[in-house]
């Protein structure tokens, strides 16, 4: 004879043991029946055995409910299974689906039958809105972190991670205006020399010259040593005329700051090249400008204003966020201190 929702329910909360984590390991477990068997004298399959501790997923707002929290739902009377049931309802704000996550055996009736009566509770209602509104603030706080992405989009610099340089040419300060080496390439240079005229010797000696005759070519040093590619273009030079080279670098991502980090979106390997991916700046503006205010419905703008306002029209806001953050972490630790003195 199948058993009535009220006596499931009832063997369901009886799993758990006071502390909400684990069954009674006290209590004499049952004893084993005998598998039944079947009119040939063969025993039936048995149906695996089922968990009797099932675990809710994590909260949607990934705010897990504080040691002190639960202590004080345990202490108003609240079963471990009404525990789990209320943080299986906080992923999804549905009774019977929240009901299904920790018993999925039971039918949709069941699961709807048991938990609209377990959420109106009295004891239950009152955990639950403590656990609401804990999402609520962490909510708060995701908005402000919302709104310093936004900041970061429409006012970080691009510039963190490319740019386009106008640097010096090899002759805007080479002596004389000449071709100007590096110390690297002076070296290289002079060893060529060298080879080249090892072989002019060889080649005149083979000739039948002799050694006593043979003419060395002196090497010429041109501008000289010296060249710094990230100078700025000499203005008095007559190969660039002052103009310089153009030369785009890409910069190092590792040591960008928090707002280009924002900005940044990856690099992309193309047939020209590495190409740098920033998010849509343009978007950011509009949607940090809904997020103050600065436009009505109709998209028209309804005030006038310049960046020194909205910095700090923004930082008002941010600055009374950031007061009702210090707030309620303070809240917190002074709980949880008082949980670590109760222990």
């Amino acid at each position: 004879m199948a058993k009535k929702p009220q006596d499931q329910k009832t063997e369901t909360e009886n799993n758990f043991s006071g502390d909400g984590a684990k069954p009674d390991a006290t209590k004499a477990p049952a004893k084993k029946r005998a598998p039944a068997k079947s009119q040939k004298g063969k025993p039936q399959r048995r149906p695996p055995a089922k968990a009797l501790e099932p675990t809710a997923p994590a909260p949607a707002d990934e705010v897990p409910a504080t040691e002190a929290q639960v202590k004080e739902a345990i202490a108003n009377g609240v079963t471990p299974f009404e525990l789990v049931l209320v943080e299986s309802y906080l992923t999804c704000f549905n009774g019977t689906k929240a009901y299904k996550l920790l018993k999925p055996e039971v039918t949709d009736k069941t699961a709807q039958t048991q938990s609209a009566e377990m959420l109106v509770r009295p004891r239950v209602r009152d955990y639950l809105s403590k656990r609401m509104a804990a999402m609520f603030e962490r909510t708060e706080e995701s908005q402000s972190r919302l709104i310093n992405q936004y900041q970061a989009l429409v006012y970080g610099d691009a510039a963190e991670f490319s740019e386009y340089r106008r640097e010096c040419c090899r002759y805007c300060y080479g002596a004389g205006n000449r071709y100007q080496f590096t110390a690297a390439e002076m070296e290289r240079a002079k060893e060529r020399h060298e080879e080249q005229q090892d072989k002019r010797l060889i080649d005149f000696l083979m000739a039948g010259g002799k050694q006593e005759q043979f003419k060395a070519k002196p090497f010429d040093e041109k501008g000289g040593v010296g060249f710094k590619r990230s100078r700025d273009p000499n203005p008095d030079c007559p190969e660039c005329e002052g103009e310089g080279v153009g030369r785009e670098v890409l910069k190092d991502t590792r040591k960008l700051s928090p707002a280009a980090q924002v900005l940044f979106d990856g690099v992309e390997v193309t047939k020209d090249g590495i190409k740098i991916k920033h998010q849509d700046r343009s978007k950011a503006r509009s949607e940090f400008a809904k997020i103050l205010k600065l436009f009505n419905d109709n998209n028209n703008v309804n005030v006038s204003f310049t960046p020194d306002a909205m910095e700090a029209m923004f930082g008002e806001k941010m600055a009374k966020a950031r007061e009702r953050t210090k707030a309620m972490m303070q809240g917190r630790t002074d709980e949880l201190d008082e949980a670590q003195k109760e222990l």
